[in-house]
Parts: structure tokens; sequence; C-alpha cells
């Protein structure tokens, strides 16, 4: 491929004649509607052309097959497996709406000292921390635990309900991103290992007992991962609006939201988010958030988490301190998972973040494939650094004994919420198109 010949992705046009996609046939526009194997409802054509939300690659995608997942043919991205199945995640939502409120009206667990009993709930965590007046964390642990992922249940079955009855209302494609905009704060997973982890590190000082709500919590979870596993969310917007095609020699522009390849316009047609060719202000913002997080890095290891008082004497817990207590008390698993997700994991993302950046000044044409495996990686680890938030949101609210034991958040929860939200957000700002024009291989694209 030669560099420089054309101008990069801004100036895009769709080709008269595509290349056909070595990796299969290719799917047209002109095939009105699919039917596919035990699906009761007629799927939708899918667009001739898709750009690589990862490279910025536009190219024809195979046709979907049954447990075969679609990749960029340049970058390795997944571009979805093509499939909805509508009629066997419908009832998984239905289950997964009736599990999440069982869980949130069921305890989680029980402690019991001298006689006094404390119970706990996905909420139990959002009260410890506003008891404590520390509300930004409150927020979170609500987010993160509550909204987010009850948001995405509950608007998943609206969107698939409507469209499994052919019913298309005027808001369903914002409702829609809405909810795809919930799913990287969805943190059900992570909240399950944290409660696993603090019913642990409790051992030592009450009685603790599993409750129901755990087990209902762990099938929640389990049924989101398999919703997940069958549901092609960036092809599920083919069924809220068909995808028209672009006229040949247009300039086309991909939405970051829904994927559409369309007309420059100031909206994008399908889902109504602004069109951008690159995110805005990528690299300024995305070097703000990660300089703030390094910064914020330091405080949230140096400072404590929680305190522990029982019986009137106080025992302040960091970080590490939490990790070399699960060591001392043979719990080393989870002084693992700990240490990966709290330290090493945050590392990894303000590290891996400040490369990238530098590799959008520093083209680096024989690592973009890598670079682009590096973004994959931070995107997919990133929420696992909210472990130790939920420990401490589920410590200091289940642990409210009087005088026999209270658990009091310190300000390095603060600081390292802070800093799980920062690298967050900037992996979400980050451009990884930008690793791609810096090298110039978006300048041929077919």
């Amino acid at each position: 491929m030669r560099r420089g010949t054309f101008r990069a992705l801004s100036n895009l046009t769709i080709p008269e004649k595509p290349r056909a996609n070595p990796i299969g046939r290719q799917v047209t526009a002109q095939t009105a509607i699919q039917a596919h194997a035990g699906d009761t409802v007629l799927e939708p054509a899918e667009a001739r052309l898709k750009a690589c939300r990862a490279c910025g690659l536009v190219q024809s995608l195979p046709a979907p097959r049954p447990s075969h997942d679609r990749k960029c043919r340049r970058c390795g991205e997944t571009m979805g497996s093509g499939l909805v199945h509508l009629d066997v995640v419908l009832p998984i939502l239905v289950a997964a709406v009736i599990a999440f409120a069982v869980a949130l009206t069921v305890p989680l667990a029980r402690i019991e000292l001298s006689g006094q009993h404390a119970e706990a709930d996905p909420m139990t965590g959002v009260y410890g921390f506003l008891n404590y007046g520390n509300w930004p964390m409150a927020l979170f642990t609500f987010v993160g635990v509550t909204f987010a992922p009850l948001g995405r249940t509950v608007g998943l079955l609206f969107a698939v309900l409507c469209v499994r009855i052919g019913w298309r209302p005027r808001a369903l494609p914002r409702i829609y991103r809405f909810v795809e905009d919930l799913k990287p704060w969805s943190m059900l997973d992570v909240f399950l290992v944290g409660a696993l982890i603090s019913m642990t590190k409790l051992h030592d000082l009450v009685r603790v007992e599993m409750a129901a709500g755990l087990w209902v919590l762990m099938g929640l979870v389990w049924m989101l991962a398999l919703f997940d596993s069958l549901f092609d969310r960036h092809r599920f917007w083919d069924y809220i609006q068909a995808p028209v095609e672009v006229p040949a020699g247009t300039d086309a522009v991909s939405c970051n939201h829904c994927g559409l390849l369309q007309e420059p316009a100031l909206r994008c047609r399908r889902c109504a988010a602004r069109l951008h060719r690159r995110k805005p202000d990528s690299v300024q913002v995305t070097w703000a958030l990660v300089i703030s997080g390094v910064i914020l890095y330091i405080p949230a290891n140096l400072y404590p988490v929680f305190t522990i008082v029982s019986f009137g004497r106080g025992n302040t817990s960091t970080i590490l301190g939490g990790v070399r207590q699960l060591l001392d008390g043979g719990d080393w698993p989870l002084a693992i998972i700990i240490f990966v997700a709290s330290i090493v994991v945050p590392l990894i993302k303000l590290i891996g973040l400040g490369w990238l950046l530098i590799a959008t000044r520093r083209p680096q044409p024989r690592r973009l494939i890598a670079n682009t495996k590096l973004h994959r990686l931070i995107e997919a680890i990133g929420r696992w650094s909210a472990t130790d938030v939920f420990v401490a949101a589920l410590l200091c609210g289940l642990v409210t004994l009087q005088n026999l034991a209270t658990v009091v958040p310190g300000p390095g929860v603060l600081a390292f919420g802070a800093v799980v939200v920062l690298t967050m957000v900037a992996t979400m700002t980050f451009d990884q198109r930008l690793l791609w024009d810096a090298a110039e291989t978006n300048d041929e694209q077919h």
C-alpha cells in the first residue's frame, strides 16, 4: 500500500465497484429482507459497506453465519455477528428485569456481632457513602450498580419489544442510543466480585451469612452475559431503521454511535447524534483526562480507602494494605484480584493511553495493529478498576453496628474513584482512527 497518494478518510468517497470481501460473499442492500433459521422475525437488509470503528477502513462484510463473528480485515476489530435472535433475547430480557426487581428487594448478605444484625442489598453502598457525606462515590455506586444496568435492561426490553411487534416510535433511535451509552457504566459483574471480596474481608470481624439476593444477582449477571453473546447491538440499528445506500461518488462519513455510513450532515440521519468524521478534540481531551488521572493516582494509593473501627479501635486500610491483609489471611486468590484490579489495571490504562496519544503524533505503521489491540484491552478491562470502590461501598454501608464495629470511608476511595472515572472517559474520548490517520494508511481505502 502506497503512502501519501490520496488524502485521508476526511475525503473518503464511495467507490462505484468496491472489491469483494476476501473472507466471504458481499452483503448487498438490494436484498430487501433475509430470513435466518431459528428466527421467526425477518431480518432487514444490511448496508453494503461499513466503516470499521477502530481503523476507519470502509469494507463490505460477509453474510451473517451462526456461531461466527465478523472482523475487520485490516485491524481485526469485531464488527458483530450480524445476528440478533429477537425471539431468544426477548424472554432473556424479561427474566432479567424480573431478577433485577428481586435483587433490589432481597438481601445479599447478613452480618451479626454480639446480637446486633445488619443486611446488605445493592443500594447499601449508596446509603453508606451518603451517610458519611461522600456523595460523588454514592453517585458513582448508584450509576454503576442500579441506574445504568437497570436502565439498560429496561431500555433494551422496550426497544426489542417495539421491533418485535413492529412498532417504531419516533423516539426509539434516541432511546436505543442512550441505552448503548449506558453499557460501559453497567457494572453488576464488577459489583458481584466486590461483594464476594467484602464478605471475605469481614470474616475476621463479624459473622457473615450469604443471603438469597446474592444468588439472584449471580443469575442476573449470567443472563446479561448470555444476552450480550446472542445480541449484535450494532446490527440492531438496522432493525430500528434500515440503512440507505450512499450514492456512488459521494463524500461519506460514518456515525460514531450507530455506525451508519452516510452523506455529511450536522446530525446522523438515523440516531440524530452529532455527526463528526473524527471525535472532536480527541487528543487534547484525552491528554487532559490522562494527566488528571496520573495526578490523582498518587493520593489514591497513599491515603486510606476506609477505616475499620472495632470496639473503639481504628484500623486504616490502603489499597496495598488491603492486599497484604488478604495475603496474611491466606486469601491469595482475592488478593491477586484486588492487586490486579486496583494497582495493575489503572497503571495499564494510564500508561497505555499515554502511549497511544504519543503514537498519534509519531506515526508507527508497524505497530498499528498492536496499538489497536492495546486500546481494545484498555476498553475491556477499564471498569474492573471499580472493584475496590464497591468493596469500600459495601463495607461502609453494611458494617454500622454502633459502638461495636463501623467502617468509615477514607479520602483514598474518592481519589481512586476519580481515577476510575477519568480513565474510563479517556478511553471513550480517544479516537483510534487517529492512529491510522497519522500513519497515512487511510489514504487508500479501497
